[in-house]
């Protein structure tokens, strides 16, 4: 059944940040890290981005010592694009520390995309 499938993961604050700037920087440091023919996808000759979007309730308040949850069902999805240069050099994310201020009493989730191209050298 369903509910013998069921399973929950807890992570802590640090933990969430912790992953959230590895996936950043080994995406940095692709090109010093790849054992293959592996590179940022372009489009229109421009490299893709990184893209971090972290999704949260619009507005929350939760106060668990009286069980108290006032949680407004509509969502906020506020996203920021990183390229393979910027990410790079480490000052950017001292210029987008807000974005980085997680919620996470309102958080949903947080979403980390990029893509890569590759060569299956077997085919050749």
């Amino acid at each position: 059944t369903d509910a013998d499938d069921y399973s929950v993961a807890v992570y802590s604050q640090p933990d969430v940040y912790d992953s959230l700037f590895f996936v950043i920087d080994q995406y940095a440091q692709l090109k010093n890290l790849s054992v293959g023919p592996l590179s940022y996808a372009q489009d229109n000759s421009e490299v893709s981005p990184l893209l971090i979007c972290k999704q949260h309730y619009r507005r929350s308040s939760v106060q668990p010592s009286n069980e108290s949850y006032d949680i407004d069902p509509e969502t906020e999805t506020v996203c920021l694009t990183v390229d393979s240069e910027t990410a790079e050099n480490r000052e950017w994310k001292t210029a987008n520390t807000s974005f980085f201020k997680l919620d996470f009493y309102r958080l949903v989730n947080v979403k980390i995309s990029f893509q890569l191209k590759g060569i299956n050298l077997q085919t050749i």
